[in-house]
C-alpha cells in the first residue's frame, strides 16, 4: 500500500458551502475533488517545465 500523508486547511464558511453544493451537484467526493485539483496543478507545472516554460510563473 502506498504511504499517504494528511493535508488540512481552512476556508471561509461561504467557500465551504459553495464547495459542498458543487460536490453534491456533480456527485463527487471532497477528497477526490481536492486531490484531482492538486494533481492537475502539479501535472500542468511539470509539463510546463518539460516544454521549457518557466515553472515560477504558476500562481
Amino acid at each position: 500500500m502506498e504511504k499517504t500523508r494528511t493535508m488540512a486547511f481552512q476556508v471561509s464558511e461561504e467557500t465551504f458551502n459553495r464547495l459542498k453544493a458543487y460536490l453534491k451537484r456533480h456527485k463527487v467526493k471532497q477528497k477526490a475533488f481536492v486531490v484531482g485539483l492538486v494533481e492537475a496543478a502539479l501535472d500542468k507545472e511539470e509539463s510546463g517545465q518539460q516544454a521549457g516554460q518557466d515553472a515560477d510563473s504558476y500562481p
